[in-house]
């Protein structure tokens, strides 16, 4: 590099002006042993000791990450440098440092981008600090390898996330009825953007062509909530424990899930334990408690598009609820199941078949399952919002309102009950207008508002509307935020599944 060889160039004059001023031929006294600092093995430069050197420190790094990967593969190819050459150095490495420097107002630990490292061999090597142990061979190679990763982990982590959530929640709980342990739920399915080959084209073409600056720029992220949380964490009198908390969510923040939006969309903040939906055309906000999976059933984090609403549901049990309920321990008592208006169907037949004439292998075995009529009573209540998954679950009403005024939801097998449906219906179907709202209306059973719903209710017509299909469909994220930007400031929130712990080891650490 440019200051390592003025430094080197400098030791060769101070060795060649030591006639103190006599005039003449200068080189007259000049011996070979006076040249033994640069024959020096710890001044020694040569690319068979770099590339030597980056290969030991990419075999001793044992990354799995996506772009430590594909930069270990880089340098296993041994492509050319892309920070170091014979003709010096050209800042780049000072603009990168800066930066890095920078994230330490987001929370995130030097560490991860090699921030530490880099400091010092640059420092040694803008010095010609070397020794036995830091060679300006293992120096330069240090800074040429830990510049390219550094790079890209700065670089995807402030574009894509610097943790897949992914692979940290899909690792926690055991599948029901695993016994090998070794199948785990699904607890985050949200689509979320990752960084590709085109991505690391892009970074290392900016390294090429000195446009450093210009992705760097690039790729910070312009989400509102990002901003807002950074400016929290910054806050002068934010505790150590806040800052944490902060740390995780402006994380949670950087995640970019996959598709467009639309203008419409609901968003269920689960340690906030409170929908949110949203109209950007005419910034109109509906909000509202909801209930959630316990810790033992928790609610996957996903994103989906709600297409339609059903009134007045039949509930499907799920296999996983019948399995674990005292549903098959009833089988043969009746009166058991007139009660709960439950009734068993053959799935091949789609007829009823009395509980008499079914054992509690054949309920389990999926030939047959069980529904629970309509009504009042049914534990959907009269009104289920469906939206695409692969997990069986959906917004809905509930006939069990008295878990609303409880501090604390986490209680169902992970759907989502809603402290006022008939609002969210409101809000989903208002370009309707407002005969349509009042038909959904009278077919829950609440008093008719306009002649239309009055005049169903007058001809018995009140119950034929059954599914209400929205003509476009509305956006739909189930998160997990215990930060949150409000009107007020920030909002914190309980842990409630155990997220943050998980987190905080793989970012913070």
């Amino acid at each position: 590099m440019r200051r390592l060889l003025g430094g080197l160039f400098m030791i060769l004059v101070a060795l060649t002006s030591c006639g103190h001023g006599e005039k003449g031929y200068p080189y007259k006294t000049l011996r070979l042993q006076d040249f033994s600092a640069l024959r020096d093995d710890r001044f020694a430069v040569s690319n068979y000791s770099i590339r030597r050197l980056i290969d030991s420190l990419r075999v001793s790094e044992r990354d799995t990450d996506y772009v430590d990967v594909m930069c270990n593969r880089y340098y296993a190819e041994h492509q050319p440098y892309l920070w170091i050459s014979r003709s010096g150095d050209d800042l780049r490495s000072d603009t990168l440092v800066a930066w890095l420097a920078g994230l330490d107002s987001t929370g995130v630990p030097e560490a991860r981008v090699y921030l530490p490292q880099l400091r010092r061999a640059l420092k040694r090597l803008h010095d010609i600090d070397f020794d036995d142990r830091h060679t300006a061979s293992l120096t330069m190679a240090t800074v040429e390898y830990y510049m390219t990763k550094s790079l890209l982990r700065y670089a995807s982590g402030l574009r894509f996330g610097f943790i897949h959530p992914a692979k940290l929640l899909n690792q926690l709980d055991p599948v029901d009825g695993d016994t090998t342990g070794l199948r785990k739920r699904t607890l985050c399915a949200l689509p979320l953007e990752h960084p590709g080959r085109s991505f690391l084209c892009q970074v290392f073409a900016s390294i090429r062509q000195h446009h450093i600056e210009d992705l760097l720029q690039a790729v910070q992220p312009q989400d509102e909530t990002y901003r807002r949380l950074v400016e929290a964490y910054n806050a002068p009198r934010v505790t150590r424990a806040q800052r944490r908390i902060l740390a995780l969510n402006i994380e949670r923040s950087r995640w970019r899930i996959k598709g467009g939006g639309t203008e419409r969309y609901v968003i269920v903040n689960l340690p906030a334990q409170r929908l949110t939906a949203y109209d950007t055309r005419g910034d109109s906000t509906l909000t509202m408690k909801v209930c959630y999976g316990s810790r033992e059933h928790k609610t996957p984090l996903l994103a989906s598009r709600l297409t339609k609403l059903e009134l007045n549901p039949y509930w499907i049990i799920p296999q996983s609820i019948v399995r674990r309920s005292i549903i098959p321990a009833h089988l043969g008592d009746t009166t058991y199941f007139n009660n709960r208006r439950f009734k068993i169907i053959d799935r091949a037949t789609g007829n009823v078949i009395s509980p008499l004439h079914v054992t509690a292998e054949m309920l389990t075995g999926g030939g047959y399952f069980v529904r629970q009529d309509r009504g009042e009573d049914n534990s959907l209540g009269k009104m289920i919002f469906r939206f695409s998954n692969p997990f069986v679950i959906y917004l809905h009403d509930t006939n069990s309102r008295e878990a609303f005024s409880q501090r604390y939801r986490a209680v169902s097998h992970g759907c989502i009950r809603l402290e006022r449906p008939f609002d969210l219906a409101r809000f989903l179907f208002a370009d309707r207008g407002d005969d349509y709202i009042d038909r959904i209306r009278v077919a829950i059973d609440l008093p008719a508002e306009t002649s239309v719903g009055r005049q169903l209710k007058e001809q018995g017509k009140d119950k034929e509307l059954k599914t209400c299909t929205l003509e476009e469909p509305v956006g739909l994220l189930i998160v997990y935020y215990t930060a949150y930007p409000s009107a007020s400031g920030v909002e914190y929130y309980p842990d409630v599944y155990g997220y943050d712990r998980i987190m905080a080891s793989h970012l913070l650490q």
